[in-house]
């Protein structure tokens, strides 16, 4: 009888400790919503999706987690669009500092951006 409970008392504790949730590396607030707005075109103005990432990032250095991939990127984009070409440029320069892997891309969009389509 020992036996039995003892190895149910294991089997428990083994099956409860590969229940524990890990902690996202990135914060990742609204960001989702925010991007699916863009691309539904729901109405909001530049500035409006501007100051909802602005309010991600500091949110994100506020909990002191790195933010999710692309929002640097997106951030730099919809400066590009309100014409605030170096405030994109930089934000299009933190994402590949934050994200290495993105310098490609990052740099294709900036030749686009700046109407060099050969870089």
């Amino acid at each position: 009888m020992k036996q039995y409970l003892l190895l149910i008392f294991i089997s428990s504790l083994v099956i409860l400790t590969g229940c524990e949730t890990t902690q996202p590396l990135y914060y990742h607030g609204d960001y989702n919503q925010v991007l699916y707005s863009y691309f539904k075109g729901e109405g909001q103005s530049l500035s409006e999706q501007i100051s909802k990432l602005n309010t991600l990032i500091d949110r994100a250095k506020a909990k002191s987690k790195p933010v999710a991939p692309g929002v640097y990127a997106h951030l730099g984009y919809l400066h590009m669009q309100a014409g605030n070409k170096n405030e994109g440029l930089k934000n299009f320069e933190l994402e590949k500092a934050y994200f290495p892997e993105s310098e490609g891309y990052i740099n294709f969009l900036m030749a686009n951006m700046r109407g060099n389509k050969n870089e």
